[in-house]
């Protein structure tokens, strides 16, 4: 994993999806994106591929959807198999952050979040820190099985200082350095 996003196939990716997240997140600021960021790194692996498939399971794309149970129509990943039929618009990145937003800005979501939880995240959105909307996205929105907190703060920072000179930048995305 050292170096991950040094290769050349992931870092167009994660640039693209930043670029969307500046354009799509009302009001949207570098601590917002970089706390996205941060999580997507870790759903994916890196990767920020919207087919990402879950090792063992069947959670899938930037922000790993998944069934409740493995029944296929429920949790996030019924929902937003509903929401893109519904729509009629193939899987895609732009679909999943549309999703994503939708279920946090929403009124009337395609997922309900919770209209506390959906709150929470707003105003860590337009007030947190990187630190803040990493977890508050984790706890609220992702609700991963294994956390990896440690994992997603520290690619949170590596988004937080994109284009800051620093020479322990490189090594925040080294997991062995940690565990």
């Amino acid at each position: 994993m050292a170096g991950l996003l040094d290769q050349p196939k992931q870092a167009p990716a994660y640039r693209t999806i930043m670029e969307k997240l500046k354009a799509k997140v009302p009001g949207a600021h570098p601590n917002t994106v970089a706390g996205i960021l941060g999580n997507i790194h870790v759903e994916t692996g890196g990767t920020f591929d919207p087919n990402q498939k879950q090792d063992g399971g069947d959670g899938f794309g930037l922000f790993q959807f998944d069934y409740v149970d493995g029944k296929k129509g429920t949790g996030m990943r019924g929902a937003y198999e509903a929401h893109i039929k519904a729509k009629g618009i193939p899987n895609s990145a732009d679909a999943q952050l549309d999703f994503m937003i939708d279920s946090v800005y929403n009124k009337k979501p395609a997922y309900d979040i919770g209209v506390g939880n959906a709150r929470k995240l707003r105003a860590s959105f337009a007030n947190g820190d990187h630190t803040d909307v990493s977890d508050k996205f984790q706890t609220l929105f992702e609700r991963p099985g294994t956390p990896h907190r440690d994992r997603r703060q520290r690619a949170t920072l590596f988004y937080a200082t994109e284009g800051q000179e620093n020479p322990l930048r490189k090594n925040l995305l080294d997991w062995s350095i940690t565990e």
